[in-house]
């Protein structure tokens, strides 16, 4: 049977851990046989039985991406009302190209200074740091 949640330490919190939550959710959704549902828009079918088992299969697709996050961020996909609606919404909102971020981290990274009691190892580290703090 597979699983439907993501431990609360990897769930989505910030940038800085987007691109392992997106791979555990991609997971997780293909091996609940959901990806389709996240990957492409899904046509409902006419059949009436097979329509309630796709609005299903939908709303648990939706709860895996929702469990997925912490609570900050439930309000950017609360009406969202497809589960590729709420997965575009993440990927734009944490891994969006914003030029304008690019520009002024890259203007930080120019006035790091090192000092005098650095040496070249811990300026870089620090400067790293410095740089995935800002993100």
């Amino acid at each position: 049977m597979a699983t439907t949640s993501l431990r609360f330490d990897d769930r989505l919190e910030v940038a800085s851990n987007f691109i392992p939550w997106k791979a555990r959710i991609t997971l997780l959704l293909k091996e609940n046989v959901l990806w389709d549902f996240t990957n492409t828009v899904a046509i409902p079918p006419t059949d009436p039985a097979e329509l309630v088992i796709h609005q299903q299969k939908g709303m648990k697709a939706m709860r895996i991406i929702l469990d997925g996050v912490k609570d900050h961020l439930i309000p950017h996909l609360f009406e969202k009302m497809s589960t590729r609606k709420m997965f575009v919404a993440l990927t734009n909102h944490f891994h969006g190209d914003n030029t304008n971020r690019k520009m002024v981290l890259r203007d930080k990274l120019k006035t790091i200074k090192i000092t005098k009691s650095d040496t070249m190892t811990s300026y870089l580290t620090g400067s790293f740091r410095y740089m995935i703090s800002l993100q």
